[in-house]
């Protein structure tokens, strides 16, 4: 029985009651269209998908940085805008797809309007791979959060209730092919399971016989990051409905191959600046440590990670009908626009030959044989703490947010 479900659901599975879920075409949203406002304002009943309430689950200088911002800042909110930029934002950062250069936006967009974090009492992650649970973090001051992006494994009962009523939720895909190369390189899974090689051949290797080392290397990490169980990964209805209660969950799905066009999406849904959401690739491999994979183990990869790939087909359609809606052209000249103002940051805080001498760098960690792209500012720049933030990883920028948070509440 699939245990990443409430007993209401299990009950109703066993009795063959699944109306409510079930899908006669290979789109599930004729059938998510009719009950949205009925799963949306039930999220606690017996009929909601849980994803991760299980614990037992297997998944699931600021002054100087604010006055500096607004200095660069030539962009303003206008009565023309007709909206109001959204502050309450839980962003469910997934492993290796673009999360942590995400997050880094979500950092210097709230420290910089003095908003409230949900943050880990150390380190900077909420005890990967344990479903995130409230005492995970550190209590808040009276005025509640404002802002949860710190890796997690969701679990959508305890995070809604710790956030505002009027939270937007976001997360990011990435396509489940690279997704799980890199999380198998950069996580040393090779290392686990006893693999000797560090190249494309480690992954022949453990496909040879992944059931024997499957609890050191899961399948499907997306949805294990989102919440989902390993119950459910052999049940493709079980996949459906968990695709049909994030679609409902989940104000937009971003998607790495298309991060400039996810960008501009999250920009207007947030009704922030371009300046807001301008930023460096943080956390990325070079490409001499991306292993190139033949055909037929990138279909082994796609068949042990079915739940990711349905997973990400079914929002990579929802993400360009909400390119279409925005409008093509439009989306064009957005990107244009970030792209010019990503290149005037760039060169005020970055070296761009890669040079050290006179910079400052922070020293990016690197897994055994992986080599990680590294960022070096400009002599000039090195006490810009708009630039110094822009190139700080999580385990740097968190303990300035946690600092601030526990000022806040003393």
């Amino acid at each position: 029985m699939i245990k990443a479900y409430r007993t209401g659901i299990e009950s109703n599975i066993k009795k063959g009651n699944t109306t409510e879920f079930r899908s006669n075409t290979k789109s599930l949203q004729p059938q998510i269209d009719k009950n949205k406002t009925k799963i949306h304002s039930n999220t606690k009943e017996t009929h909601t998908i849980i994803l991760g309430s299980n614990t037992k689950s297997l998944r699931p200088l600021i002054k100087d940085f604010k006055t500096g911002m607004q200095n660069n800042t030539n962009e303003t909110h206008t009565k023309k805008t007709m909206c109001t930029p959204k502050n309450n934002i839980v962003f469910l950062k997934t492993r290796k797809a673009g999360g942590t250069t995400l997050q880094n936006i979500f950092c210097r967009y709230g420290e910089r309007n003095n908003l409230t974090f949900v943050l880990p009492h150390e380190g900077w992650v909420f005890r990967y791979p344990k479903a995130f649970q409230k005492e995970f973090a550190i209590s808040p001051p009276p005025s509640g959060y404002n802002i949860f992006c710190h890796e997690a494994v969701f679990n959508n009962d305890v995070i809604t209730d710790m956030m505002p009523n009027n939270t937007v939720f976001i997360t990011i895909l990435r396509e489940p092919v690279a997704h799980y190369e890199s999380t198998f390189t950069y996580f040393g899974t090779r290392n686990k399971c006893g693999i000797r090689s560090i190249s494309a051949n480690s992954l022949d290797e453990f496909f040879s016989s992944p059931s024997e080392c499957y609890k050191k290397t899961p399948k499907n990490h997306l949805l294990l990051n989102l919440g989902a169980t390993y119950m459910s990964f052999d049940d493709d209805r079980a996949i459906e409905m968990t695709i049909a209660h994030l679609e409902d969950k989940f104000d937009l799905v971003m998607i790495m191959e298309h991060f400039e066009e996810s960008l501009i999406l999250l920009k207007d849904l947030l009704c922030w600046t371009t300046n807001d959401i301008t930023y460096f690739e943080l956390n990325r491999r070079e490409t001499q440590s991306v292993h190139k994979l033949s055909d037929s183990l990138t279909n082994r990869i796609r068949e042990w990670n079915k739940g990711d790939v349905a997973l990400y087909q079914h929002f990579k359609q929802i993400f360009w009908k909400k390119v279409r809606n925005f409008g093509e052209k439009k989306m064009k000249t957005e990107i244009e626009n970030l792209r010019d103002k990503n290149l005037v940051v760039r060169q005020r805080c970055l070296q761009e030959d890669g040079s050290v001498n006179g910079g400052k760098s922070l020293n990016v960690y690197e897994p055994p044989g992986i080599k990680m792209n590294q960022m070096h500012l400009r002599p000039e720049a090195t006490d810009d703490a708009d630039c110094q933030r822009r190139i700080y990883p999580p385990r740097v920028y968190t303990p300035i947010l946690r600092n601030a948070l526990l000022n806040k509440k003393a």
